[in-house]
């Protein structure tokens, strides 16, 4: 059985960070790669190449509305500062764009709980998206979410080492980039 709240911190992560070769292999780069990987969220109707075009452009721009809210919202947590009003007012506009249904289920591995997203129009995605930001915030304590320290970098994650010293999003690229620099600034070349 999946977590929902783990899955939800990662799509709310994956979500904010956006990028464009992230390991769903969507290519977020173009307006139809980007309602792909949103319609993805929780299973939800996709809005593609047979939806009106308006549909499309009024899912990307709010789509990147709310990715802008969800970065306030973070820096906000982060740093311990209020979160502004107009932040919230854009998550909980988002999380009305659907509605949610929740199943009790009984099979062989026990009991479990199925989630549902209901509604119509181009929007419902980003209710997922908007409700996954708010279980971060609220599950993750907030010493533990962090952007990362590399000068070039804007993505976001959560700490989850023992010692909760982590500073970079990926060791592999960002903090291996850092070590690097270090070690040339130590060691010039002739």
């Amino acid at each position: 059985m999946t977590d929902l709240r783990t899955d939800e911190v990662g799509i709310a992560l994956t979500f904010v960070n956006g990028g464009t070769s992230l390991p769903d292999g969507v290519d977020r780069t173009t307006p139809d790669g980007h309602v792909q990987w949103i319609a993805q969220v929780e299973g939800t109707r996709p809005v593609g190449a047979a939806s009106p075009p308006p549909d499309r452009r009024r899912l990307v721009d709010e789509a990147g509305r709310l990715r802008a809210s969800v970065r306030h919202l973070f820096e906000a947590v982060a740093s311990g500062r209020p979160v502004p009003s107009h932040v919230l007012h854009t998550l909980n506009r988002a999380q009305g764009f659907g509605s949610w249904s929740t199943t009790l289920h009984s099979d062989a591995s026990g009991l479990r709980i199925d989630t549902t997203l209901d509604g119509n129009g181009p929007l419902v995605p980003l209710a997922a998206l908007a409700r996954a930001a708010a279980v971060l915030v609220t599950t993750v304590p907030p010493g533990r979410l962090r952007e990362c320290a590399a000068d070039d970098c804007v993505r976001w994650f959560v700490d989850s080492s023992k010692g909760g010293r982590r500073r970079w999003c990926s060791m592999a690229t960002c903090g291996n980039r850092a070590k690097a620099a270090r070690y040339r600034a130590r060691h010039p070349v002739d």
